[in-house]
């Protein structure tokens, strides 16, 4: 089918560029797809992708491609990049301004957090908009899983993967100076 080319081609340029927040939601929606695109037998299919993992952590092993995949893709020694403190910081930022309304975005640091973003552009009000779009998008997968299981699975499992990303990384969201 059409999106197999889809994930072919976005998979083979997440796995060029080593973004790790990429890959990972890549494997979310891989592992969810996989595990639950047809129905019964579910049970089967984690037996299944436990094994291939752990082949593959396996392999890796044996041949000495762990330490490839460990300095070049999984990077520890880089983090969390400051993350978490970031979060920290600029939730202390929001909780000192307009919780409601927010305002707080005119920052110099970016929060690599699409949700934090939300809170400090545009406070509870933003935030309460987004999880009904939310709520709007899911209902909408439920409507299409019930009335074909393997579309409804592959939008599920990319929603799910979304939700993951949208919590590691930078917004699309603009962040701009006031005018002076």
């Amino acid at each position: 089918a059409w999106y197999w080319f889809v994930l072919i081609v976005t998979g083979y340029s997440m796995f060029c560029t080593f973004a790790r927040t990429s890959l990972l939601a890549t494997a979310v929606f891989l592992m969810l797809y996989f595990i639950g695109r047809r129905k019964g037998e579910i049970g089967k299919r984690v037996l299944i992708l436990i094994a291939f993992l752990g082949l593959l952590v396996f392999v890796l092993y044996i041949t000495g491609a762990y330490q490839y995949v460990l300095d070049i893709m999984i990077r520890p020694e880089a983090g969390s990049t400051g993350r978490v403190d970031r979060w920290k910081l600029l939730l202390g930022r929001y909780l000192d301004g307009n919780i409601f309304l927010g305002g707080n975005s005119n920052n110099d640091i970016m929060p690599h957090n699409t949700y934090v973003h939300m809170l400090l552009a545009g406070g509870i009000v933003m935030v309460t908009f987004f999880l009904i779009l939310y709520f709007k998008i899911f209902k909408r997968i439920l409507f299409i899983l019930r009335h074909d299981r393997e579309y409804g699975v592959f939008f599920l499992s990319l929603f799910i993967s979304y939700v993951c990303i949208a919590s590691l990384t930078e917004t699309v969201m603009p962040v701009a100076s006031p005018a002076n």
